[in-house]
């Protein structure tokens, strides 16, 4: 493979040779103008191959900072991707939390509810809304009383649960007074 200072070497020995087959026709004063003519070309030909080298050494510089630059893209890509997957899966995990929340708390409450002898818990309906951090109980119960009872033990199961941090609120929509049983 030819470099560029190689052809430009090429070119200048062949120009040389070209302009010594004229010479050798020529007189001596035309012979020492040409040689002269000669020397000019050949500082020409060697000052345009340094350039050439330098240009091309340049050149590379400035692939290498492009490709520097390139790979710090890369880089700042593959951030971006990764700070997505970290935002994907924490939204996941909240919508499975919601899930795991209500199959947790609803099933606790109304076990803590059963046990409470106070209590006639086949009257009431646990619901946990996990949007809302919100548990819901509904119902009849005999007294404002039982009433109160009701929201004392659910909210313990709260409180005992995680540490009292799960961030869930009680709602207790029980009716006070007979009816009909739910």
């Amino acid at each position: 493979m030819m470099t560029h200072r190689t052809t430009g070497y090429v070119a200048g020995i062949t120009m040389a040779l070209s302009i010594a087959v004229f010479i050798a026709g020529c007189s001596p004063d035309a012979r020492q103008d040409l040689g002269e003519a000669g020397a000019k070309v050949g500082s020409a030909t060697e000052k345009s191959a340094q350039a050439t080298e330098d240009a091309a050494k340049k050149t590379g510089q400035d692939i290498k900072v492009g490709a520097e630059n390139a790979g710090e893209a890369v880089k700042g890509g593959i951030q971006n991707a990764a700070d997505a997957t970290k935002e994907g899966a924490r939204m996941a995990g909240e919508a499975v939390g919601g899930i795991g929340d209500k199959l947790e708390l609803t099933p606790k409450i109304k076990a803590a509810l059963i046990a409470d002898k106070s209590i006639d818990a086949s009257t009431l309906n646990v619901d946990t809304i996990a949007e809302s951090k919100m548990v819901v109980i509904k119902g009849i119960v005999p007294s404002a009383e039982t009433k109160s009872r009701v929201t004392r033990v659910a909210q313990k199961v709260l409180d005992d649960t995680s540490e009292g941090k799960s961030g869930y609120k009680i709602k207790n929509d029980v009716t006070v007074g007979g009816g009909t049983k739910m």
